[in-house]
């Protein structure tokens, strides 16, 4: 298990004041270039899964972000931590990478699914050219900003995501040039629900997400029942 310190930056933050949902991912790849510089982490290695947790909001400080990494076999934990100003350490959230083999799988999005179209910009590849984990994460975040947008039930501010879950089928490379996600709602709690979205390119599926999100009183900080309308509108883009 080793530990590592990354320092926030102001735009880390989103529109609520909170480190953006993504940001974990980019820190935690951070840290993930380091163990590799280290030699704690090999420098060939495909990711097949990432698990994002979020536990607690994280807000910026001057007291940096601690990653705290522990691999075992092809799997690799960190958690994300923030100490305060007497030394007590609150966790934030965790992220879990799986490595291993990517498997093909074949487009399975429902005929309810609401399908968008992006062009990629060529910045957003590393240095093998293809989008990396954080960058296929804000992909998938975009994605479910205009799909919560477009299907009329806009709960911008009144929800927050609990988990995303990103399974990896193929590299996309950043000069795809336009791809196609098609998103819909895999399940509605009285106040939570689930996005579903797969991104295609080329007939391929890149990639498969999951993201919870919870209905959320932003006065109060916590958890809170979804409307009625909000309801019944996400039940109408369920599959099934």
């Amino acid at each position: 298990m080793t530990e590592h310190l990354v320092p926030l930056r102001w735009s880390d933050l989103d529109s609520l004041r909170h480190v953006n949902n993504v940001k974990y991912a980019v820190i935690a790849e951070e840290v993930q270039a380091r163990l590799v510089a280290e030699g704690r982490l090999p420098a060939e290695r495909t990711v097949t899964s990432v698990e994002v947790t979020y536990r607690a909001p994280m807000h910026l400080s001057t007291r940096p972000v601690v990653v705290t990494s522990a691999v075992d076999g092809d799997v690799l934990v960190q958690d994300l931590a923030m100490d305060d100003a007497d030394g007590t350490r609150h966790e934030h959230a965790r992220v879990e990478t799986r490595f291993g083999e990517r498997e093909p799988v074949e487009p399975s999005a429902p005929d309810v699914a609401l399908r968008t179209s992006y062009r990629l910009r060529e910045v957003d590849g590393g240095r093998d050219g293809t989008l990396g984990v954080a960058a296929l994460l804000e992909l998938a975040q975009e994605n479910r900003i205009a799909f919560i947008h477009r299907s009329g039930i806009d709960t911008v501010g009144s929800v927050v995501v609990v988990s995303m879950a990103l399974e990896l089928h193929d590299d996309l490379p950043a000069t795809a040039g336009e791809v196609t996600t098609a998103t819909w709602i895999g399940h509605v709690g009285t106040s939570s629900y689930t996005v579903l979205s797969e991104l295609v390119h080329d007939g391929r599926v890149v990639l498969r997400c999951r993201a919870a999100l919870v209905g959320f009183d932003l006065e109060a900080e916590r958890s809170r029942r979804l409307d009625d309308e909000v309801r019944t509108r996400l039940l109408a883009l369920t599959a099934g």
